[in-house]
């Protein structure tokens, strides 16, 4: 105990403080993510961890977009729905 934070405890997949860790980064959950060119789409990816890792007592009932929370409900601002 030095104080320092300790990165190397949690592995991928697992939940450390209300946070999903994916060694894939922002591609393992966003459908897009570059910084750089200021492009984001924060809606889920397929087999995204966050997808049914939420928590329902704490869900709010329809996501960013009005569309309705599913059970198991997701991390983040949009609930999962593959794309067509």
């Amino acid at each position: 105990m030095n104080g320092k934070p300790n990165w190397g405890v949690y592995k991928p997949g697992e939940y450390a403080d209300h946070n999903i860790i994916d060694s894939r980064g922002s591609e393992g959950t966003f459908l897009t993510f570059d910084p750089a060119k200021f492009v984001y789409d924060l809606r889920l990816r397929p087999g995204a961890r966050a997808i049914g890792a939420g928590n329902p007592a704490k869900a709010l009932p329809v996501d960013i977009t009005g569309a309705s929370r599913r059970s198991p409900v997701d991390v983040g601002a949009y609930q999962y729905a593959p794309l067509n």
